[in-house]
């Protein structure tokens, strides 16, 4: 049981400390580079219209490759997420 509370707090934590980091000079800097690089489009449709940056792994966040990161429309974003 304490296990499970100190996995949750954990969680909790980092789900903050990443909302943060999505509002940061250095996150919007990235996410610029990656929509330059991506050509501001999709990368799976083309689409240009409500595009995010997608994270392909978390396990660089917020010191990560652009090479860790995607150009997705709302769209492409939302079903790659429900892959996972």
């Amino acid at each position: 049981m304490l296990k499970r509370i100190i996995r949750m707090v954990k969680n909790k934590v980092w789900k903050i400390k990443y909302k943060h980091y999505l509002h940061s000079k250095e996150w919007a800097e990235r996410r610029f580079l990656v929509l330059y690089r991506d050509g501001f489009r999709c990368s799976i449709c083309g689409g240009t219209e409500e595009l995010n940056v997608h994270h392909k792994t978390y396990q660089n966040v917020f010191h990560e490759p652009l090479s860790d990161l995607i150009t997705l429309c709302r769209k492409c974003h939302k079903k790659e997420h429900k892959k996972k």
